[in-house]
């Protein structure tokens, strides 16, 4: 998976990202870091209402063809995204985060809360046990049925939670959106 050391232009949620390679095509893996772009108070009022402080997780957008889009299409099928321990990888076509305080996509806010519990979730278990869980249920399920896993269920469940509360509707009134 994704290792090594945090390069100047993969910062935490709500940073200004300067670097001028932050919008190079992908690099080596076929990743941009789109962190700058997610909407900070979206992801501060999700990790208020899941009692998590989610300012060190990084969210890439996975360029087509890459070498982790291909690896990640074989592996985890036709996810909309995918995390891994504190990053969130962003499949192509998977969501529209550019314009979220203009347009409050719920489905923007669906994912991006659904991907920002898995990352709760690592929190919670070993990593170990984590793979260990994931090959097990992909030969349960396969993987295009990935997202009858227990813990895809939950994640489900906590976005839908969050969409019903008092916090997103705090938030959607603070951005001026109609309901």
């Amino acid at each position: 998976m994704v290792h090594g050391r945090q390069a100047p232009s993969e910062g935490p949620v709500g940073t200004s990202v300067t670097s001028p390679e932050h919008r190079r095509p992908g690099g080596l893996l076929g990743r941009v870091n789109v962190t700058a772009d997610i909407d900070p108070c979206l992801v501060e009022t999700i990790g208020c209402f899941f009692g998590e402080d989610f300012r060190d997780t990084r969210f890439f957008q996975v360029v087509p063809e890459g070498l982790l889009y291909r690896w990640l299409r074989l592996f985890c099928g036709n996810a909309l995204a995918v995390t891994w321990v504190r990053d969130v990888y962003i499949m192509p076509g998977g969501v529209d985060y550019s314009d979220y305080a203009e347009t409050c996509t719920p489905w923007h806010t669906d994912t991006i809360a659904h991907e920002l519990y898995h990352v709760a979730q690592f929190r919670r278990a070993r990593l170990v046990q984590w793979v260990l869980d994931w090959l097990r249920d992909l030969r349960k399920y396969g993987r295009d049925h990935m997202y009858e896993r227990p813990v895809e269920v939950e994640a489900e469940s906590a976005a839908a939670n969050f969409r019903a509360s008092p916090e997103y509707a705090w938030l959607r009134c603070e951005r001026g959106c109609e309901e």
